[in-house]
């Protein structure tokens, strides 16, 4: 798709069945885009969205149920896409095939799941957040190693699963698959069950919730006096 002669345009969006493939640039920002919607997308059909570093615009993706669409936020080993990426989808629009996600440079790249359900992490890199929106639907998260990789201690990556929006919806985070990076879980009103990060380089962070939570460790190793856990309101 060429942007060039297109102004005061903010939504790109792809016709049913249609598998898109679009490349977002600085003649894409000049012409007003910040929200591309794939709600159209039937199974089958598998967008991909590539967002070069001249695309200079905070940026949204719609997803929807039955495709596994490919969003790279990457494109340029060197110089990646600096703004802010979002990422809005259903869990049953994740937890069927993997979508693959490369977030950009930026640490403030999301994930917002609405709905529950087992959201697929194996191929979503250069994400910071992962956000549970919907109250009373349960959420499972399991982390991938490649979720936060880790250079040495000024270059690393963080994820958080963020499940504070939820009330009576369970949470059940296992970040065991993390040995590297940095990993923040919060939990939700709920009694949640996570299972903290195996990672030799930064502690635990974890803030439980409201609930009767549980919290687990691979093995009693695993706690040292650099995690910080806290149980929340619960028993």
């Amino acid at each position: 798709i060429d942007f060039t002669g297109v102004s005061n345009v903010e939504v790109i969006e792809n016709a049913v069945g249609d598998s898109m493939v679009l490349t977002l640039d600085s003649i894409a920002a000049a012409a007003g885009i910040n929200k591309v919607s794939l709600t159209a997308d039937a199974a089958g059909t598998n967008a991909t969205v590539n967002i070069t570093s001249g695309f200079s615009t905070d940026l949204t993706v719609d997803f929807a149920g039955g495709n596994h669409p490919t969003i790279n936020a990457s494109t340029s080993t060197s110089t990646a896409y600096s703004g802010v990426l979002s990422i809005t989808a259903a869990g049953s629009e994740l937890d069927s095939t993997a979508a693959t996600i490369t977030g950009g440079s930026g640490l403030t790249d999301s994930i917002t799941v609405s709905s529950g359900g087992t959201p697929i992490m194996t191929s979503v890199t250069n994400i910071e957040k992962v956000v549970l929106s919907t109250a009373g639907s349960d959420a499972t998260i399991t982390l991938a190693d490649g979720n936060a990789t880790y250079t040495n201690g000024t270059s690393y990556e963080t994820i958080t699963i963020d499940g504070s929006a939820l009330t009576t919806g369970v949470l059940t985070a296992d970040a065991k698959a993390e040995v590297d990076g940095k990993v923040i879980i919060i939990g939700g009103g709920a009694a949640d069950s996570i299972t903290v990060d195996e990672s030799t380089n930064f502690g635990s962070s974890v803030t439980a919730g409201g609930g009767n939570d549980t919290i687990i460790l691979s093995a009693a190793s695993i706690l040292s006096s650099a995690d910080t856990i806290d149980g929340g309101a619960g028993t």
